[in-house]
């Protein structure tokens, strides 16, 4: 699937969420452990008080987990913060692999490559899920140093159950006089996946493409840094679908541009009678106070659940987030994808060095215990998207 974001205007999103939703302020009950998902009250059911960390949830404590900044001595903090003013900068997510984790996954894919501008310079911030590998061909992760120029990124990559990524900035400085850049362009390459990209096209970058038969996708997620000139960052996780394809769950982090953990995020999806699909969730700090709601419609690709078995349908959602007062404060908007087999076998994967070292988390594939919530461990599912801040709004969440 590929996707561009649907709505361009906050302004826009705003105001559908309002005739959605409506606009009142009141904090509605918790919905707690109900066998009906709430999908009537504004917020989903959720209230702006304080949390346990993470929800006292272990799964998402796991996945809100730091990325490791990444330290290139060819291009340090310093130098980006004196190249990038007065350039455009863009920020960039990419992710490659088995997105929505599938321990049954024994083949081992190579994505190693490169990323190269034409011109301007590229800064990676972190390495997403990189940690574990070793010195096995299987296993093998890394970033080759020394970069070649400032301009390329390569790295080594091999992947099974998970995936691996990078999050970068891209900085494009004005033109010098005398030359041209009208060819300027971004070039992603590996074996199972290349693509170049046009610099206006990471303006707002929403795409999930499928790679091959195996499963493995790739994610990418950029934005223009000068439309968000009051904050924005990454947030992602697990979606899980039920079987039934009309509800489900979400869990992940909370994070600044450049890739930092600010907090957790939790929440459900589900088909209202009428037929509107919405989502709802809560957004905690990394001590559990409250930081915000969430709220917007989400959609299916219908090309990916049509006549396939143990499918893994994609899609997409748009929203806002709001303060305490239910009032919004910026957008947040991304894809997914998620099984929708309920396959009940559990698949023990007892080597540790499986795939990009994250078996150990991933472990097996538990059966859908609840006709509603579902199972959480290692169904399969993911989300990956922004948020921003609207500099107009007033609220009580921060960035």
């Amino acid at each position: 699937m590929r996707r561009s974001t649907l709505i361009s205007s906050l302004a826009l999103v705003f105001l559908s969420a309002m005739v959605l939703f409506g606009c009142s302020s009141d904090n509605p009950t918790n919905v707690g452990t109900s066998d009906e998902l709430n999908l009537t009250a504004e917020f989903g059911g959720y209230t702006a008080e304080d949390e346990a960390i993470a929800f006292g949830d272990a799964d998402i404590a796991e996945l809100a987990k730091d990325d490791p900044a990444f330290v290139d001595p060819i291009f340090s903090a310093a130098d980006f913060d004196s190249v990038s003013n007065g350039a455009k900068v863009y920020a960039l997510a990419i992710r490659w692999g088995m997105l929505d984790f599938d321990s049954t996954v024994t083949a081992v894919t190579d994505w190693s490559g490169t990323l190269q501008l034409k011109h301007g310079y590229v800064y990676v911030h972190r390495t997403l899920l990189f940690e574990g590998g070793d010195s096995t061909a299987q296993c093998r992760k890394l970033i080759v140093r020394p970069r070649p120029d400032r301009q390329t990124v390569e790295w080594v990559s091999n992947t099974t159950v998970s995936f691996d990524g990078l999050l970068l900035a891209i900085i494009v400085p004005p033109t010098p006089e005398g030359e041209d850049w009208s060819d300027n362009e971004l070039v992603f390459n590996t074996a199972p996946y290349s693509r170049t990209f046009a610099i206006s096209e990471l303006e707002e970058l929403d795409e999930l493409i499928d790679v091959d038969n195996l499963g493995n996708q790739i994610s990418f997620v950029g934005r223009d840094l000068d439309l968000a000139p009051c904050g924005t960052g990454n947030l992602d996780g697990r979606w899980i679908l039920n079987p039934s394809g009309k509800n489900g769950h979400l869990f992940g982090r909370w994070m600044s541009e450049d890739g930092v953990v600010l907090g957790f995020l939790h929440g459900h999806f589900g088909d209202r009678p009428e037929g509107n699909k919405v989502f709802f969730g809560k957004i905690i700090s990394l001590d559990g106070s409250f930081r915000g709601f969430m709220r917007g419609v989400w959609g299916i690709d219908p090309s990916t659940t049509d006549n396939a078995e143990d499918a893994v349908a994609e899609g997409w959602f748009d929203g806002i987030w709001a303060g305490r007062d239910g009032l919004p404060v910026g957008r947040l908007s991304g894809h997914w994808g998620s099984a929708m087999d309920g396959d009940s076998t559990a698949v023990i994967v007892d080597d540790p060095s499986n795939g990009n070292g994250n078996a150990d988390d991933h472990r097996k594939r538990d059966p859908r215990e609840h006709p509603v919530y579902g199972a959480r461990h290692d169904v399969a599912g993911f989300f990956a998207g922004t948020w921003t801040r609207v500099c107009e709004a007033d609220s009580t969440a921060s960035e």
